[in-house]
């Protein structure tokens, strides 16, 4: 489906920025360094007028997909460190709740899955590896 996206000329097309962070492909395979670059492809005929294709819209489509849920991954990551402190020094009993799950449904507005979820991620990851997720390294 993106052959035709891998034909262009690597210069053609906008490289991912690393803010800062490790390099963009220090933990991918060969896999996802190929379907990164056909989300970099997407992203940079999104920028650009004239691709009308419904192949090339569904890249589009897709490729904010991916944007978008890379932007949730990293607020994941620095809700983690938030519950990691709050675990930490007892916060859920200093403010009143049974366990830590009541407290992340209650002030986070999400799912009780969701709540365990990121509780036992809290308890269970280290500081280096929270932080990562943060960055967006890891997802």
């Amino acid at each position: 489906m993106y052959g035709y996206m891998l034909s262009f000329a690597d210069h053609d097309t906008v490289k991912p920025s690393t803010r800062g962070g490790p390099p963009h492909d220090a933990f991918m395979s060969d896999y996802q360094k190929e379907r990164q670059r056909a989300y970099d492809r997407a992203d940079h005929m999104v920028r650009s007028d004239g691709y009308a294709h419904p192949e090339v819209e569904c890249a589009k489509a897709e490729a904010a997909l991916v944007r978008g849920e890379a932007q949730i991954s990293r607020a994941r990551g620095g809700q983690l460190a938030w519950l990691k402190v709050m675990l930490r020094h007892h916060g859920p009993a200093r403010f009143g709740y049974c366990n830590p799950v009541d407290l992340v449904v209650s002030r986070m507005d999400v799912r009780r899955f969701t709540a365990r979820e990121l509780i036992y991620l809290a308890q269970r990851l280290d500081g280096e590896t929270i932080e990562r997720i943060r960055l967006g390294a890891v997802s």
